[in-house]
């Protein structure tokens, strides 16, 4: 079976219509009003870029990616300018399932700023997510929390003030510790 080309999705806070159909919503001109609506779509090698705004909205996706090559791609358009403020008590994005890439986003005031796993349909574990280049800040309980996941890279964020004590802005839980010929990589940044 070979897989289709990605696609781009459009998400616009301003300007967007959550009503308009995937077809539109390819066009930066007829963007999607919420991330949430495009991650509904988006199926791996697909990106969704998110155009600069408050997104008062937990964005959580429930597909799987391809893999490293085709993950499903979540972008701001401008790092930086995307900015996800949940509705209180709510996380800012919850990955449940594998391949997906967050890039570039503010995410203010969440429970957990990003949680990566577990996966939501059992004791599967989730694999191949990146998170890169965020600024998480003034999250209740933690910045960034992977749990039961494996080949994560969790690089070039700036997590601060999320939890009680520094090391709530990034929290790595597991059942079990290393196992052998696994690699580990943290960043203190």
């Amino acid at each position: 079976m070979a897989l289709a080309l990605g696609l781009t999705y459009h998400v616009d806070a301003a300007t967007g219509d959550d009503l308009r159909t995937p077809a539109e919503a390819q066009s930066a001109a007829t963007p999607w009003k919420t991330i949430t609506r495009a991650v509904f779509h988006a199926e791996g090698g697909d990106t969704v870029v998110v155009g600069a705004g408050t997104y008062r909205e937990s964005v959580e996706s429930k597909r799987d990616g391809f893999s490293t090559n085709a993950p499903i791609v979540l972008r701001s358009a401008v790092p930086g300018r995307a900015v996800v403020r949940p509705p209180a008590g709510r996380n800012g994005f919850v990955i449940s399932h594998s391949f997906h890439t967050i890039d570039g986003f503010r995410i203010k005031r969440a429970v957990q700023g990003v949680k990566l796993g577990p996966h939501d349909g059992g004791n599967r574990a989730v694999v191949g997510l990146l998170v890169q280049n965020n600024r998480i800040q003034g999250s209740i309980s933690s910045g960034v929390r992977v749990t039961d996941g494996v080949d994560h890279r969790v690089y070039d964020n700036t997590a601060f003030d999320n939890g009680t004590s520094d090391d709530d802005d990034v929290k790595i839980l597991g059942s079990l510790g290393p196992t052998p010929a696994q690699t580990y990589h943290v960043d203190c940044d």
